[in-house]
């Protein structure tokens, strides 16, 4: 089992899309996922009831995959190791860790539990110095633990990226950006990063609707009219799954 947890120093950085959006990835490789909610708007806690009430109109939507299980963390460390031992018995695949926004006792145990700490960030002026400090806060706690005990890899991932910005670190077509937009990318790109981005989208800011990306995908599919819809929830999944297979690849 693989356990990736999301830390940022604020809120809005979208923490909790970059978890629904690795869900989401690791669904459609037909995994079976366990999603901790450690944020304060509980968003993950209320996808399932958010999705079942969603009104679909014309689209069948099809019940909440049995795959995908979502629930508070455990209030102490030792519970923690505890339920972690006891998901990987249950053969889960992948643990997901959202956590809230600050530098808690709460999130260090959260992060040291993990395999692989991800900071998702804005590409916008505000945020890069968050990100540096995120990056400050996970060197910090790992000089906290023996040298006999391994430290989780920390990386930042770009998300709610306009197309522009993603062309220009991509060098698609020589796209070129503003000055002030450019030295925020070169800054963010500076830290341990992943190359995939996470676009912005009106699908990603309705992820309570739709839910996981799979699910809502193959519901469009299978309405009449609903081709469009389903190939715009395949891209974003293809994007998803860029992202969950460099987190597994650096974390192997």
């Amino acid at each position: 089992m693989q356990i990736i947890t999301l830390i940022q120093t604020k809120g809005g950085s979208g923490k909790t899309t970059v978890a629904m959006s690795l869900a989401s990835a690791a669904l459609a490789k037909g995994e079976k996922v366990c999603m901790f909610d450690g944020d304060v708007n509980q968003q993950l806690l209320g996808w399932q009831t958010a999705y079942e009430e969603a009104d679909w109109g014309r689209v069948k939507k099809a019940p909440w995959p049995v795959t995908l299980t979502i629930k508070q963390p455990p209030a102490s460390v030792e519970d923690l190791y505890a339920e972690v031992e006891a998901l990987e018995a249950a053969g889960t695949d992948l643990l997901i860790i959202d956590t809230r926004p600050g530098t808690y006792k709460d999130t260090d145990d959260l992060a040291l539990v993990a395999d692989i700490v991800v900071i998702p960030a804005k590409p916008a002026q505000a945020e890069w110095r968050l990100v540096l400090s995120a990056f400050k806060w996970m060197e910090d706690l790992s000089k906290t633990i023996s040298d006999e005990d391994s430290f989780p890899q920390v990386r930042s991932v770009l998300a709610n990226v306009p197309t522009k910005i993603i062309n220009a670190a991509a060098r698609v077509g020589g796209s070129k950006l503003p000055q002030h937009d450019k030295v925020v990318l070169d800054n963010l790109l500076k830290t341990p990063h992943f190359d995939t981005m996470l676009p912005n989208s009106r699908l990603f800011e309705h992820f309570l609707h739709h839910g996981p990306l799979p699910v809502a995908q193959y519901a469009h599919r299978a309405a009449k009219g609903g081709t469009l819809m389903a190939n715009n929830f395949e891209d974003l999944t293809v994007i998803c799954i860029s992202l969950y297979d460099e987190i597994k690849g650096s974390a192997a």
